[in-house]
C-alpha cells in the first residue's frame, strides 16, 4: 500500500468525499511514488490503499474478496474505476420501493424472541454489508453492532436513509425497554467481550 501516515488516509477520505472516481484516486496516489516501480505495481499499491481506507471509514468491506475472510463477509464490489464510492454503494443498497415508515411490528418482534423461537444464531458482525444477512444455511442472523459508529455518521457516501434504517432495526431488536432482551445482550457482552463490547450496541 502507499499509505504510511495518518495524514495519507485523511487525503483519501476527503478525495471519497468529493466524488473522485477510483480511477482518479489511483492515478493521484501511483503519481505519489518515489520508488520507481512498475506501474502495475504502482496502481496495485494503490488499489489496495484505497480499499483499506474505504474499510476504515465506512466499515464496509470493499473488494474481492479476500483468504482471510470468514463465513462468507459480503464483499461490496467495485469494478468499474471511473464511478465514485457513493454510486457504488447506492447501487449496492438497492432502496426498496416500499414505504418502511408505514410497516409495524409487534413488540414481540426482538432479537431475544428470534433465537428463542426460531433457534437463529446471532453472528456479531463488524461490515455494515453484512447486516441482517442470513449465513450458514439460514441457522445464523449477522448484526452489525456498532450503533455509535452510526449514531455519529454524517458522510456523504452513503445512500440516503441507510444508517437511519441500519438504526431503526436496531432499535426494533433490541428495545431497551424488553427486560429479557436486554439480560440476554448482558450476557453476549460478558460471553464476548472480545466481539462486542459495552457501548457498542448502545440503540
Amino acid at each position: 500500500m502507499t499509505i504510511r501516515e495518518h495524514k495519507d488516509i485523511i487525503t483519501i477520505i476527503r478525495e471519497l468525499e468529493q466524488g473522485k472516481t477510483k480511477d482518479m484516486i489511483k492515478r493521484s496516489l501511483a503519481s505519489l511514488d518515489t520508488q520507481q516501480r512498475s506501474e502495475v505495481v504502482r496502481f496495485e499499491m494503490a488499489e489496495g490503499s484505497i480499499r483499506l481506507v474505504v474499510r476504515l471509514y465506512s466499515m464496509i468491506h470493499i473488494g474481492a474478496p479476500s483468504t482471510y475472510q470468514t463465513w462468507g463477509t459480503s464483499v461490496v464490489p467495485w469494478e468499474d474505476e471511473n464511478v465514485a464510492l457513493d454510486t457504488v454503494l447506492a447501487n449496492y443498497f438497492d432502496a426498496s420501493s416500499a414505504d418502511a415508515d408505514n410497516l409495524t411490528f409487534e413488540e414481540e418482534f426482538t432479537v431475544f424472541n428470534l433465537q428463542r423461537f426460531t433457534g437463529l444464531e446471532i453472528q456479531w458482525s463488524n461490515n455494515l454489508a453484512d447486516h441482517l444477512r442470513l449465513i450458514d444455511n439460514d441457522r445464523k442472523l449477522c448484526v452489525f453492532h456498532h450503533a455509535t459508529f452510526l449514531q455519529h455518521q454524517n458522510s456523504n457516501i452513503f445512500p440516503k436513509n441507510l444508517i437511519h434504517e441500519t438504526l431503526r432495526t436496531l432499535d426494533l431488536l433490541f428495545p431497551r425497554q424488553d427486560v429479557d432482551t436486554q439480560r440476554w445482550l448482558k450476557s453476549q457482552r460478558s460471553r464476548e467481550s472480545d466481539v462486542i463490547r459495552p457501548g457498542l450496541l448502545s440503540t
